[in-house]
């Protein structure tokens, strides 16, 4: 690695860098945070490296960099980043697909209660001077109903070992599981979203946004769900229509929604979500917790300084690119066939690692 280089990073989920440059420092890079009045295309013309949590990583700043290896989410999903740009340039993207589970998980119960107990209802009333249950009604119990998971990933699979333990029926809608999988947790499997939109009282959101799940229930899905049932998304906000769900929400055709994700974030003053009662609006959170951030941003630093030192990171999102004439071989894992985050706290520098050279001209 030649003398100042830098990795750039978009925005931070830490109050600083130090965690991360302490891991950044083995490949010799320097890390710093973008100028936020300048375009990131602008700033990135010696980095090997970028790094974003909800930063904005267009074609423009990936075609500015030609000294680029890498970019970096921290977080799961990639809808923030032009992975297609990426790959054509032989860019390796990577993310850190297990760092929050429990944590998502437990916020998205935590949105079920609160909705189907009507917490916040009853605390806006009580701040409002009153003390009193009818603004609550009526409030059903949980233990017995019917939760819908669409979706069965490893947060999915957390809840659903949660909700066993509030004696709730799981259904699952999710094509690429094995109903096999789904009933080795206690859940159905159901072959169409709209018989678990109607048979479900919460509807738990628990896939990543792409063409196929934008707008994934709109007007036509929320007209299948009970009228009492809770629509709980922690997911992406672009796979719910905003709009269908306000219309559904004032004509409560639906008992409720709880939301943790928006499109766009942040959502204006003005959205039609915002001014509705029977809404549970949380700010991008469920993934928060201080253990899962030291785990979010050690992962993250880890993943690029593979990248840059020649290991093979924890997880390639457009694996194709290592079959690329710019990569082909050059990433290895280490002596014990591990990737870079098996070993807690490994860096560069640990095991068998070969120092990558790639051209930084993309091939």
């Amino acid at each position: 690695m030649t003398d100042g280089s830098s990795v750039v990073f978009t925005d931070i989920p830490g109050r600083d860098l130090d965690l991360e440059q302490s891991i950044l420092s083995s490949a010799g890079v320097e890390a710093r945070v973008m100028e936020e009045a300048r375009p990131l295309a602008e700033q990135v013309a010696e980095a090997r490296g970028i790094v974003t949590l909800f930063g904005q990583v267009p074609a423009d700043a990936i075609g500015a960099a030609p000294h680029l290896l890498t970019v970096a989410r921290y977080g799961v999903g990639v809808d923030n980043i032009d992975v297609a740009c990426a790959s054509r340039r032989d860019v390796v993207v990577t993310n850190v697909p297990s760092y929050c589970e429990n944590e998502v998980a437990e916020h998205v119960i935590a949105l079920l209660f609160a909705s189907a107990r009507k917490v916040c209802v009853l605390d806006r009333d009580v701040r409002a001077g009153n003390w009193r249950l009818d603004p609550a009604r009526p409030i059903y119990p949980i233990a017995g109903r019917t939760l819908g998971l669409v979706g069965f990933g490893r947060t999915a699979r957390a809840v659903c070992q949660k909700a066993h333990a509030l004696s709730l029926r799981v259904l699952v809608h999710s094509p690429r599981t094995s109903a096999e999988s789904i009933e080795e947790l206690g859940a159905e499997r159901v072959d169409d979203l709209a018989t678990l939109l109607g048979a479900s009282h919460f509807v738990s959101l628990h896939t990543s946004l792409t063409p196929q799940t934008e707008g994934l229930i709109g007007r036509e899905q929320l007209a299948l769900m009970r009228h009492d049932a809770f629509l709980v998304n922690a997911s992406r906000g672009g796979v719910v229509d905003a709009y269908a769900l306000a219309d559904a929400l004032r004509a409560e055709s639906i008992a409720g929604a709880a939301l943790d994700v928006f499109d766009p974030e942040t959502p204006p003053a003005d959205h039609p979500l915002r001014g509705l009662e029977n809404v549970i609006i949380t700010p991008h959170v469920a993934y928060y917790s201080e253990e899962s951030m030291l785990r979010l941003r050690r992962r993250t630093a880890q993943n690029v300084v593979a990248v840059l030192t020649g290991r093979m990171p924890g997880s390639v999102v457009n694996p194709a690119v290592l079959e690329s004439h710019r990569w082909r071989g050059r990433l290895v894992e280490n002596g014990n066939g591990e990737r870079c985050d098996d070993v807690a706290g490994s860096s560069a520098g640990t095991g068998e690692v070969r120092a990558a050279a790639p051209d930084s001209a993309h091939s």
